[in-house]
């Protein structure tokens, strides 16, 4: 009796299991327990082989979305790979579905080197599919990139977009290569031209598509942050400004509801996005403290980073307190990486101030939150140290300002971010009369042999070396150097560099012209920097008091 009990076939059952697992998963508020509860009922009925790994991938998908346990949802998902696999190529498509949430657990569990050596396996399975073909794609160039691969993960992107072009695929295209050029940007070694090219093919590619698509508002967003990011690495502030305009308008956009999204379902790439609008817009807050910070605007920074902070700990809040929610991979630890740049630009707005304690302040809390973070230490680790010590300079510890900036020296391998370190331990030395050590770095940082497209590190090592050229009374190099600094900073807005030159400048003709002056003076008040302004009022008062010492004699 038992044994033709166990041959009857329950599909029946299980169907209608799995039925009233989407009606809980459906319901307001959704039971998601009890659809897992009738989801995984469905293993204990005799079912066909398909039947059975369908109830596989549905129990595995559900443990994954709704729980925290992402060890048993990986056990489901992996037992239905293993049996789609031996089921031969008609599965071929759901099992390369499985495998790309096989691979967001796998991301999220760091098994990076397994994960690669899984999706290299099924790219040429995934080819006849273009959806999970790019998905495929942009999981192994992440991979690469984890691994500290960013050359082979451009290359891989790279293959990508032209099998989509070849297919007249625009949209996943679009999509392959805004991923690529957000890696191409954050290479020093790139250059303007490099970004203009890429993001040109992006435009083309979205202008032959539907504006009101969120694919596409989302693509548009990403290019403009892509972009922003890059101005602002390299000092470009006229076209930050421009760009800063762009990505508030377009974000507005991205932000009201579209209600068609049934139109696109059948679309490749069509409900694709790199982040959702709540995040784009955090993105855009930060985005906008970093530019007015390097305009020289304090005013709206100190408006912008508290709305910022307070966007950021809104996600948070409607996370921590809709049980509901479904937080995609990473946004959490985005955020507080977010959080950790608008206190670290904080720091450094509280130095140009003239507020040390507040510098402090911000600085503890800000080592504070990367202390239990090891992720977050590794990404920060040079910024801290620069922060530290800048701080030293501020208040003269110019040996312990010096060890914080040789730290930052060995914590990166940025070519600009070294450089910046550089010049900043040349200044110490510069400061602290020490020649032999001075002329050690200074092959590094000579104004006319360095390699950067990096703006102000240009005319930082121009300042540098015409200040040393003034300690040493070296005067015509000085006027070389300071004026070099002074076309630059000029060029591309560079406030208060500008003024520093200035009053470089104006300090080599012993503070007499006063033209020099005025304008040094003009350019000091607004550049908002406090110390600056000091500087030029010591320069005021110390041309009247020499016309004084000269009418007298």
């Amino acid at each position: 009796m038992s044994n033709s009990c166990s041959s009857i076939d329950q599909s029946d059952d299980c169907q209608n299991l799995i039925a009233l697992a989407e009606y809980f998963r459906l319901c307001n508020p959704p039971k998601y327990k009890l659809a897992l509860k009738c989801l995984m009922g469905t293993r204990k009925l005799n079912v066909s082989l398909d039947v059975k790994v369908h109830c596989l991938f549905l129990t595995g998908k559900a443990l994954m979305m709704y729980t925290k346990n992402a060890i048993e949802a990986r056990l489901y998902l992996d037992a239905a790979y293993s049996t789609m696999k031996s089921m031969g190529p008609a599965f071929d498509e759901r099992r390369l579905e499985v495998l790309c949430l096989i691979a967001e657990i796998m991301m999220e569990q760091q098994h990076y080197d397994l994960l690669k050596k899984l999706l290299k396996s099924e790219v040429q399975a995934s080819l006849r599919y273009p959806n999970l073909n790019g998905k495929i794609l942009i999981f192994l160039a992440e991979v690469h990139t984890k691994l500290h691969d960013d050359q082979h993960a451009i290359f891989i992107l790279t293959t990508g977009c032209e099998n989509f072009q070849r297919t007249n695929n625009k949209l996943l295209e679009a999509f392959l290569l805004i991923a690529k050029t957000a890696l191409v940007s954050k290479d020093s070694k790139s250059s303007p031209a490099d970004l203009s090219t890429l993001i040109g093919r992006i435009c083309e590619l979205i202008s032959k598509l539907d504006s009101a698509w969120p694919c596409v508002l989302n693509i548009k967003c990403s290019c403009f942050v892509i972009q922003l990011c890059y101005f602002l690495s390299r000092g470009m502030i006229r076209s930050s400004k421009v760009c800063l305009k762009q990505l508030q308008t377009a974000v507005q956009c991205l932000t009201r509801p579209f209600s068609n999204n049934h139109q696109l379902a059948n679309l490749p790439g069509a409900m694709w996005k790199f982040v959702t609008p709540e995040i784009m817009t955090a993105i855009t807050y930060v985005l906008t403290v970093l530019s007015h910070v390097q305009f020289c605007q304090f005013d709206k920074v100190n408006k912008y980073y508290g709305t910022a902070l307070n966007y950021i700990e809104e996600i948070r809040k409607v996370s921590r307190n809709n049980p509901y929610a479904i937080t995609e991979r990473g946004s959490h630890e985005f955020l507080e990486a977010l959080e950790v740049v608008l206190q670290c630009e904080n720091a450094q707005i509280n130095l140009v101030l003239g507020r040390p304690l507040e510098c402090v302040n911000v600085l503890s809390n800000m080592i504070e939150k990367l202390k239990f973070d090891t992720c977050l230490q590794d990404e920060f680790r040079f910024s801290s140290h620069m922060v530290l010590g800048m701080y030293c300079c501020m208040m003269k510890c110019y040996d312990d300002a010096e060890n914080q900036f040789k730290e930052s020296l060995v914590s990166s391998t940025d070519v600009d971010m070294n450089l910046f370190a550089q010049c900043n331990l040349a200044l110490v030395y510069v400061m602290t009369n020490k020649e032999a050590e001075f002329f050690k770095i200074y092959e590094k940082i000579i104004p006319n042999k360095i390699i950067t497209h990096s703006v102000p590190l240009k005319a930082i090592a121009f300042f540098i070396t015409g200040l040393h050229g003034y300690i040493v009374s070296r005067i015509a190099e000085t006027k070389t150097n300071a004026e070099q600094c002074i076309v630059i900073a000029k060029t591309e807005d560079l406030t208060r560099l500008h003024a520093m030159s200035l009053l470089l400048y104006s300090r080599a003709f012993h503070c007499l012209q006063v033209p020099i002056l005025k304008e040094s003076y003009e350019m000091t008040k607004r550049s908002g920097d406090n110390t600056l302004t000091i500087w030029a009022n010591n320069q005021i008062a110390g041309k009247f008091l020499y016309k004084g010492f000269i009418t007298n004699n």
